[in-house]
């Protein structure tokens, strides 16, 4: 077997699925490249309008924070289905600032890199606000570099 880090521990996986496991945080590059973090969520309309937390920027991994490159959704079928991505302070933040709004037009899948507030500092959190819009999955993928 290929000695591959970013791929999924599947005995691992087996025993525990609901396992953070190392496909969920993978760095494509050496250190200090891009780093990408990947969520799925079934069933997303069953939510209703619901928050999904992507990223809490530690500072043991992340000492001055990071700037977020590109913000992705995926629903796996063509839908009309929009995303926004949020800074949040702290989880009950009341007043996120909005970094984009991801929209599917009749399409599987959309991306921007055209953030606004990209920043996340030290201690702050990104999150995704889900509408209550029909669709079976949803991927979501956050690309930043660690500052």
């Amino acid at each position: 077997m290929l000695n591959r880090p970013d791929a999924v521990d599947w005995l691992a996986h087996k025993k525990d699925p609901s396992a953070h496991h190392r496909a969920d945080f993978q760095t494509t590059g050496g250190s200090g490249k891009t780093k990408t973090v990947q969520a799925d969520v079934d069933q997303p309309d069953l939510l209703g309008t619901a928050l999904v937390r992507l990223i809490h920027a530690h500072s043991d991994w992340a000492p001055n924070g990071l700037q977020l490159l590109t913000v992705k959704i995926d629903t796996g079928e063509s839908s009309t289905y929009s995303v926004t991505f949020q800074i949040r302070t702290d989880p009950t933040d009341a007043s996120p600032v909005t970094v984009a709004t991801v929209a599917t037009a009749a399409s599987l899948e959309a991306e921007t890199s055209v953030l606004t507030n990209d920043i996340v500092a030290v201690g702050s959190y990104v999150y995704a606000t889900l509408p209550a819009t029909d669709v079976n999955k949803l991927g979501l993928e956050v690309n930043f570099d660690i500052i």
